[in-house]
C-alpha cells in the first residue's frame, strides 16, 4: 500500500475512534479533548500549507516518452513524440521508441517538434 493511503486509513482510524470516545465520554472531559485537538490540528494544517507553498509546483527535471506507438493523419499533422512551443529552461526531454508518424498534407513528426 503506497504511503498516501496509508495516511488516510490512519486518520480514519483516528477520527472514529476519537468519535466513539466523544460519545461515550463525559461532556467536561471530551470538550477539554476537543479544543486541544483543534488547536494542534490548526496549527499542523498551517504548517502544511506553509510547507506547500514554499515547496512550489515541482517539475520533473526529465520528461521521458517511451514507446509512444504510430500516428498517421490523412489531412493535418501526425506527431508521436513531442510538440510544442518551447522547452522550459533546465528541462530535458529524451524521446525512445517513438514510432512512425505518416501524414499525407501535413507535417510529421516522431522526436521534438518546437515552433508556432
Amino acid at each position: 500500500m503506497k504511503l498516501g493511503r496509508w495516511v488516510l486509513v490512519i486518520t480514519l482510524l483516528v477520527v472514529a475512534g476519537l468519535g466513539f470516545w466523544f460519545s461515550v465520554a463525559r461532556w467536561d472531559d471530551a470538550s477539554k479533548i476537543a479544543s486541544v485537538l483543534s488547536a494542534l490540528a490548526g496549527i499542523a494544517a498551517v504548517g502544511v500549507a506553509v510547507w506547500a507553498a514554499l515547496r512550489g509546483t515541482a517539475v520533473s527535471s526529465k520528461t521521458i516518452i517511451k514507446s509512444s506507438g504510430n500516428a498517421t493523419s490523412d489531412s493535418g499533422d501526425a506527431n508521436t513524440g513531442v510538440k510544442g512551443k518551447s522547452v522550459p529552461s533546465g528541462i530535458s526531454v529524451k524521446i525512445e521508441k517513438s514510432g512512425d508518424a505518416k501524414s499525407k498534407d501535413g507535417n510529421s513528426n516522431t522526436g521534438l517538434h518546437l515552433g508556432p
